[in-house]
């Protein structure tokens, strides 16, 4: 493993992935080349099954590729370096709100947990329902919790594989607004995988576009909206041209 250069928090090189199954082998990445870049928002998008969700777990060390290096920063390797969210909040339902969040503490010691949980708690409009259990919570104020467990222990780097992709249309669109925020005020480094192109060019710095199995990348669009984003930005000219311009990259590969 080689250092990564200034303002790169992560490097893959030549990334390649396959999975065995059933007694056949399913090419899942083929040869991605990827920086990442410190501070940034990167979206990961493409038709299901390309890859996406491979690619996460590869970046967040939950599997090794088969093919090709990955290279990151010191702080990444450290426990607690990377937060990571998934579709489903994962919570556990015997335990309340405050005490899902501080999960993270029986593995890794953090001074002043409750203080920080506390205050994630309030920044993500959950203040109130701290003593409350997942059961009384709807979707989105559990996945609420989710994004509040994963940032407890300050991570420089936070993954989120479709966070939002079962949650109803309106509850999506103030959560996306709300990650926004969290981001604009921390600069975490996030990866976000998702199939919704909106939610793409609402919220990426960087939309990865990705092929069809073997996931490969298509194209990186440098997304040059003004921030913050908000409502107004679904009425922006340049986003209607990013969305169409995405979806025809998305619907010609998914029909090569």
């Amino acid at each position: 493993m080689t250092a990564v250069a200034t303002g790169t928090l992560l490097s893959l090189q030549n990334v390649s992935h396959r999975y065995r199954t059933s007694g056949r082998e399913v090419n899942a990445l083929d040869q991605v080349d990827l920086d990442l870049r410190d501070g940034e928002f990167l979206v990961l998008v493409g038709a299901s099954g390309c890859g996406k969700s491979t690619l996460l777990k590869i970046i967040a060390g939950l599997l090794d590729p088969t093919e090709g290096s990955l290279d990151r920063s010191p702080g990444l390797d450290e426990r607690g370096g990377i937060g990571m969210v998934f579709q489903k909040p994962v919570l556990l339902p015997w335990r309340s709100v405050l005490r899902n969040v501080l999960v993270p503490t029986e593995v890794l010691r953090t001074d002043g947990a409750r203080e920080a949980a506390l205050g994630l708690i309030d920044s993500t409009g959950l203040a109130g329902f701290e003593d409350a259990y997942p059961h009384q919570l709807s979707g989105g104020m559990q996945q609420r919790v989710a994004i509040c467990r994963a940032l407890l222990t300050d991570p420089p780097l936070l993954l989120m594989d479709e966070p939002f992709g079962a949650l109803d249309a309106i509850t999506r669109e103030r959560l996306n607004l709300l990650l926004q925020e969290i981001w604009s005020e921390t600069r975490k480094t996030v990866v976000l995988v998702t199939h919704n192109i909106d939610e793409a060019v609402l919220l990426g710095d960087r939309i990865v576009v990705m092929s069809p199995r073997p996931g490969r990348i298509v194209e990186v669009i440098e997304n040059d909206l003004p921030r913050p984003r908000g409502a107004h930005t679904y009425a922006d000219p340049r986003f209607a041209e990013l969305s169409v311009h995405l979806r025809a990259q998305i619907v010609g590969t998914d029909h090569e």
